[in-house]
């Protein structure tokens, strides 16, 4: 009876009866058996038939091919267990089929059971091939993948023997990327000179002390330092790990470990640290500090120039109740409330705040800061304006010095100018002569304009810009004090109410002062009746400036005397 899992046999057998006599037995015994009555057929049997698991193979097959030639053509494309089946028993014949497979050879007409036994021996060595093949197969591409990892991590395998002590005999051996991390080849002396030739001068002495040390103590080896690649001169980092092997009496003989080129890295932790010294450096010279609050947990980070600026430690043991101390009574609740608007609207904060250092030194404070609520954080900068809050406290004092002083001068000055615009009075008051008196009138006027100027000037207390509109109102009430006979006149005022600077004032008082004193004098002649318009105006850095009056004005034979026209 065959069973379902029953392997399959090619009987190769040029001999028909041979052929059906080994079958029938063969099937007795579990096997499914097919034929093939030369080589060529046995050839072309294997390469269409996958089911087929052992070849019974006969050496002479007549005029073809013979067993040997057969087995070969076969081998060379499928992986097969073959047990020659010959009346052979020759010495050199036995001999030729070994070295073509070496799965089995019986003589013909051996029992049946003898047969049996012979195939089930060469499916245990076929299966133990096959096991064997998938674990070098497994091995070697374990190898390619740590090979291809080593490479990838700039890292490779040693292992050194520590009995040898001739440095010039050979004492340590590696992993293929070892060649390439230390810019050498399989060349190259694997002593302990070799070892020594490849190491920075300014590292060798260290790293050997290290080595010996290790082997001491019996610990474990984990060093970085500096190489120079033999083959460019490079200097690289490496950072070598390693662990002994002890013999029976506990001594230890070779050290094992990895050696990993840690350039890269070491560049990008220098980088890191001379960012991080600029940052410090520039945080430490404009003192600004730098902080973050976790909104969960309270929990607090901050950089070097913060805890200068509060004068405490770097490893003070933050805390909300701790930082929030160091605000004065008055900015606390400032803090609190901008914290607590941030937390819950997401609003950004910029405050001027006071704090009282762990020194007891009193400081202002600009703090900044804004939401991260992805990250659940509020984080922002602090900053000591201490000097520039000193230097504006200065400044604002030597200011009100400088405007006290201003005011002291301008009201001396208007005390002076009222002492002259008296003097002058009294002397108009004592002039019999209407051409004399008239003259001094109208320097009177001149005076009061400037007088009135720094009436202006004290009264606002803006000593730089003057309001137009009312020094022109005021100006033109002193003009007409000192000529109280036009005090019935009509002036009509249309004057823009704009601020202008008081040197620009004083020369728009004279213009308005002549102008007003010239109408009294050769406009009215004595009449009271009539009417004075001004306009003033002032946009685009323009000012403009119109007085008329309904006065007699200029006869037809003064133009014609003040502008002749030829014939």
């Amino acid at each position: 009876m065959i069973g379902e899992d029953a392997k399959t046999l090619l009987l190769v057998e040029d001999d028909p009866i041979i052929a059906i006599a080994e079958k029938k037995a063969l099937k007795t015994y579990g096997y499914n058996v097919i034929t093939a009555g030369s080589g060529e057929k046995a050839v072309n049997a294997v390469n269409s038939d996958p089911e087929i698991s052992l070849i019974l193979m006969d050496i002479d097959l007549g005029s073809g091919i013979d067993g040997t030639e057969a087995t070969a053509r076969i081998l060379t494309y499928h992986e097969i267990p073959i047990v020659f089946l010959s009346s052979h028993s020759e010495r050199e014949i036995v001999e030729k089929t070994e070295h073509i497979t070496s799965y089995g050879y019986v003589v013909k007409n051996s029992s049946i059971t003898v047969l049996d036994a012979s195939i089930k021996m060469a499916f245990k060595l076929f299966n133990a091939f096959v096991k064997e093949r998938e674990k070098e197969a497994a091995l070697r591409k374990n190898e390619e993948m740590m090979r291809n990892s080593e490479s990838f991590a700039h890292i490779c395998s040693y292992s050194t023997n520590l009995v040898e002590t001739d440095i010039d005999k050979s004492a340590w051996v590696c992993s293929p990327n070892f060649y390439n991390v230390f810019g050498i080849d399989e060349t190259y002396p694997h002593t302990i000179a070799g070892w020594s030739a490849f190491l920075h001068p300014d590292f060798r002495e260290s790293t050997f002390a290290y080595h010996e040390r290790v082997i001491r103590e019996r610990s474990s080896f984990d060093l970085e330092y500096n190489i120079i690649r033999i083959n460019d001169g490079a200097e690289r980092w490496v950072h070598g790990t390693g662990k002994l092997e002890f013999d029976a009496q506990g001594n230890p003989i070779r050290m094992h470990g990895a050696i990993q080129d840690i350039t890269e890295r070491k560049e990008v932790e220098e980088a890191l640290m001379r960012t991080k010294r600029l940052l410090s450096e520039s945080e430490q010279i404009g003192k600004v500090g730098g902080w973050e609050l976790n909104i969960d947990t309270g929990e607090q980070t901050w950089t070097e120039e913060t805890y200068r600026i509060h004068e405490v430690e770097l490893d003070f043991n933050l805390s909300l109740e701790k930082s929030g101390s160091f605000y004065t009574e008055k900015s606390r609740p400032i803090l609190e409330n901008v914290l607590n608007r941030a937390i819950e609207y997401k609003e950004p904060f910029d405050e001027e705040l006071e704090i009282i250092t762990a020194k007891g030194n009193h400081r202002h404070v600009h703090a900044i800061g804004k939401t991260d609520l992805e990250n659940r954080r509020i984080l922002g900068f602090i900053q000591d304006i201490t000097y520039r809050k000193s230097v504006e406290k200065e400044i604002k004092r030597q200011l009100s010095e400088k405007e006290t002083l201003l005011k002291e001068v301008h009201h001396r000055m208007k005390n002076n100018i009222t002492s002259i615009e008296g003097l002058l009075l009294m002397q108009a008051d004592n002039i019999m002569n209407p051409e004399a008196k008239n003259s001094l009138k109208i320097a009177i006027s001149r005076v009061q304009g400037v007088r009135v100027l720094y009436e202006k000037l004290l009264v606002d207390q803006q000593y730089e810009q003057v309001s137009i509109k009312s020094y022109i109102e005021e100006l033109l009430s002193s003009i007409l004090s000192v000529f109280p006979e036009y005090q019935s006149l009509c002036i009509e005022k249309d004057i823009a109410d704009v601020n202008l600077n008081s040197n620009k004032a004083v020369f728009i008082g004279i213009i308005i002062n002549e102008l007003i004193t010239n109408i009294f004098k050769h406009a009215f002649h004595g009449e009271t009746d009539k009417h004075i318009h001004i306009t003033f105006a002032h946009a685009d850095e323009k000012t403009i400036l119109i007085i008329r009056d309904d006065g007699i004005g200029f006869s037809r034979r003064y133009f014609r005397r003040r502008c002749p026209v030829s014939a």
